[in-house]
């Protein structure tokens, strides 16, 4: 799942490169956002990614984007992975700003290859901060798990 799935996710927001982060989506994909009240299409969300790389670049900003873990369960070919995100915005003068937000993802396995068959993110009211990411677990450490 890391190789083919969280490494590449967090590549693709480091090199700007929505393609990149498209390709980890299934065709069925669904995307939730809790915080906006909204369910997405594939097409629909990947319009979304595409525009907002573009206004990224447009203006010089750079995004870091990191994962750590609650819950990690994966079964033959289905995974389903609940965590927390850290987003970190760039700017140009070096100023950064951080957002978190807590998500939960179902991927599958079809031809040897991990892929997301659904994704669902909110900040919870805001309750998601620093202190819940830290706490959850690292995306290399299965300890927990």
């Amino acid at each position: 799942m890391n190789a083919q799935i969280w490494v590449p996710f967090h590549e693709a927001y480091r090199d700007g490169s929505a393609e990149k982060y498209l390709a980890l989506h299934r065709p069925e994909f669904i995307r939730g956002e809790g915080t906006l009240k909204i369910v997405r299409t594939l097409d629909e969300y990947a319009a979304g990614v595409r525009r907002s790389f573009a206004i990224w670049k447009e203006r010089g900003l750079k995004i870091d984007l990191q994962f750590r873990f609650l819950e990690r369960i994966v079964k033959e070919a289905q995974a389903s992975e609940r965590g927390i995100y850290r987003f970190t915005v760039i700017h140009p003068d070096g100023k950064t700003e951080r957002f978190y937000g807590q998500f939960h993802t179902f991927a599958r396995k079809v031809d040897g290859r991990w892929q997301l068959v659904v994704d669902y993110d909110s900040d919870e009211g805001g309750r998601v901060d620093a202190a819940r990411y830290e706490a959850a677990a690292a995306v290399d450490d299965f300890s927990r798990f």
